[in-house]
């Protein structure tokens, strides 16, 4: 039989039967000439692609002891056993003139394909269930149906469709095991070998198609036809054998395993752009903005969801993200720039902070409104007003007055007020920057930084410094207080890290007693975010202190940043962690610790992580690639011994010594 007649009545035919024929010879004598096919291949009523019908829900691993559920996992690898072989009919019948050993290998994979289908269909029948009865997706057709040219067929086909099987034929192989289906399980190993080869011969033909310049890697995603991505190409868990045995080399195996492009749903675009306050005065963001950028930039996967998207001026590594992805992190893709998703559909876009300068890159997503008015320290001035008027003196006393000075006078005025170290700060301006400190007079120094400040911002605020204990965030997510957290500050104002467990923990019995007796913080919290509504992310920071006659005092109201904070991503982190264990996120730069890749392997090899059923239960991890960072490296350290190595490195965590976590 003609080769060409073969693919043709595969294609044309209603036949189920007809679409088994298996002619012991073949020949490719007369492969004709080219033909796009059908719109939709010919099939018998209950199987047809075109039909309306509600899509069937898959079975889950906890239902297969039932026959019938079991039954009706094959009859979704059924359907996409014949839709492989209509495809494969398909690159025969379009593609005439490709290669003849080429063709050849179509044919040998089409019918053990075949074989595939009867195997499943026998079995099927034998545990309650008909080729048919359920709904049969048409996405491997309408995926790679207008493929033009080889290419297409072999990354499409082969190299996506048919390498996710190696990972779900292992999957569903075991799992039918763990129930005692031995018959189905080696059925799933007989299909597993033979697609070994499958993608085997696709990856060859690749390999050949393919722009030689490139890498296998650097090609594929251009091979694949829109919807498809790399994401198609692999299942879970990932089979890293079965593709050494296809053929792929360890680069590829690594690039797949990371790879997180989404499958279908409008990616959230996600970018950690720390320094935006800066850009709404028309600057660009400082040197050590530009770096925390560069080096952090992979922060926001600890709160992206499956399939979304972050832009990352550098990939990490595969290496790196290996580590996250065996805890049970879902990957995201990563870009360099908004610029690479041109055309493309997305979802919401969350930068680490709004602004004129996350507009311009949101590249098409939607976000939230943002005002300029937003980011002024005033506003926290305002909210701390309305914390005292609505919770008392739990909200802070009147040691706690800040005030909005416009001109230099009221500044003297208001340091007189204070009575006190003093603390003036930039209306608009970054947390723990644009400051300066200042004792009841003004001196020459500062009162020309502050004209200077009032020239370009119109305001400066003024507020006490306080004799701070410990600090404290409230982390929000639009009108929802997520929970509060523990910053740790340095006596400069500059964010060093967060606590991961307990935020109270390692405090004092009476720090822990104020914030924690009644629920009452948490409620004057909640009470805030009414007042000052913000549709993303955003947090207030608060303190604890000590007044003038030693007693503890909460400040509820330190600032309120309209943005993202690392409180934030200290949260997405923490889901990792064992609940219960001591832990601790910090921040350090080469300059303290000296080169950053050294310093992670010394870290890792004191304290090497230990991990159980997804989480981290003690050890160090890094949470952004060391081997790429230039500046700054931020660390998780948990457990007990861990924590004191953080306490060693960083002198903010000294009193850890005294009173561990």
């Amino acid at each position: 039989m003609e080769l060409r007649a073969l693919a043709e009545q595969i294609l044309r035919s209603d036949s189920l039967q007809d679409k088994l024929a298996n002619p012991s010879v073949t020949s490719d004598e007369n492969p004709g000439t080219p033909w796009s096919g059908p719109k939709w291949p010919g099939r018998p009523q209950s199987l047809r692609l075109d039909l309306d019908r509600p899509k069937a829900p898959f079975p889950s691993l906890g239902q297969l002891h039932d026959p019938v559920a079991r039954g009706q996992v094959l009859h979704f690898f059924a359907n996409h056993e014949l839709l492989a072989m209509e495809l494969m009919a398909l690159a025969l019948v379009r593609f005439p003139d490709a290669p003849p050993v080429f063709r050849k290998g179509i044919a040998h994979t089409l019918k053990e394909e075949q074989d595939h289908l009867r195997r499943y269909l026998a079995r099927m029948a034998e545990l309650g269930v008909e080729f048919g009865e359920l709904h049969n997706s048409p996405f491997f057709w309408t995926s790679l149906s207008p493929m033009d040219h080889p290419i297409h067929y072999c990354a499409g086909l082969s190299l996506a469709f048919e390498q996710a099987n190696l990972d779900y034929c292992l999957h569903y192989g075991r799992a039918f095991a763990k129930v005692g289906d031995t018959q189905t399980k080696e059925l799933m190993d007989h299909v597993y070998q033979d697609e070994i080869g499958h993608v085997r011969h696709g990856l060859r033909w690749y390999r050949t198609f393919k722009d030689q310049s490139l890498s296998d890697w650097e090609a594929f995603e251009a091979a694949l036809l829109p919807p498809l991505t790399p994401a198609r190409a692999k299942g879970k868990p990932y089979d890293r054998d079965g593709r050494r045995r296809a053929g792929f080399d360890d680069d590829w195996i690594d690039a797949l395993q990371v790879y997180g492009r989404t499958k279908g749903r409008p990616p959230t675009l996600w970018w950690f752009n720390p320094g935006c306050e800066q850009t709404l005065l028309g600057q660009l963001p400082s040197k050590p903005a530009q770096a925390l950028r560069r080096d952090l930039g992979s922060l926001p996967m600890f709160l992206s969801r499956r399939d979304d998207t972050v832009i990352a001026p550098v990939s990490p590594s595969p290496e790196w993200l290996q580590g996250w992805q065996e805890l049970g992190v879902d990957l995201p893709e990563w870009v360099p720039a908004p610029q690479a998703l041109t055309g493309r559909k997305l979802g919401a876009f969350i930068p680490f902070g709004p602004g004129p300068e996350a507009d311009k890159n949101k590249a098409g997503a939607t976000s939230p409104p943002w005002t300029q008015a937003d980011f002024r320290k005033s506003s926290a001035l305002e909210l701390q007003v309305i914390a005292r008027q609505r919770h008392g003196d739990l909200a802070g006393g009147d040691d706690t007055e800040g005030h909005l000075v416009l001109r230099i006078p009221q500044l003297v005025d208001a340091l007189a007020k204070i009575q006190g170290p003093a603390l003036i700060k930039q209306d608009l301006g970054s947390s723990g920057q644009g400051q300066r400190r200042a004792q009841g007079t003004l001196d020459a120094a500062t009162e020309k930084w502050v004209t200077r400040i009032l020239a370009t911002q119109s305001a400066v605020v003024v507020e006490p410094l306080l004799n701070r204990v410990a600090d404290l965030s409230a982390l929000y997510q639009g009108g929802k207080l997520l929970g509060l957290s523990r910053p740790l500050v340095d006596n400069k104002g500059v964010w060093r890290g967060q606590v991961l467990s307990e935020p109270w923990a390692g405090l004092p019995v009476d720090v822990r007693r104020l914030l924690s007796e009644g629920r009452r913080v948490l409620k004057l919290y909640q009470d805030l975010a009414d007042q000052a509504p913000h549709s993303g992310y955003w947090n207030i920071d608060g303190l604890v202190y000590r007044d003038a006659g030693n007693t503890l005092r909460l400040r509820a109201v330190v600032e309120r940043n309209p943005r993202m904070t690392m409180g934030h991503i200290a949260r997405g982190i923490a889901r990792w962690i064992r609940h219960g264990r001591p832990a601790v996120w910090t921040l350090h730069h080469k300059r303290d610790v000296g080169p950053l890749a050294p310093f992670a392997q010394q870290l890792q090899e004191r304290f090497p992580p230990v991990t159980d059923q997804g989480q981290l239960v003690s050890g160090v991890l890094c949470t952004n690639d060391p081997s790429q960072a230039q500046d700054f490296l931020s660390v998780a350290w948990v457990g007990a011994a861990a924590c004191q190595g953080a306490a060693d490195i960083v002198p903010i965590l000294r009193g850890l010594e005294r009173t561990p976590l």
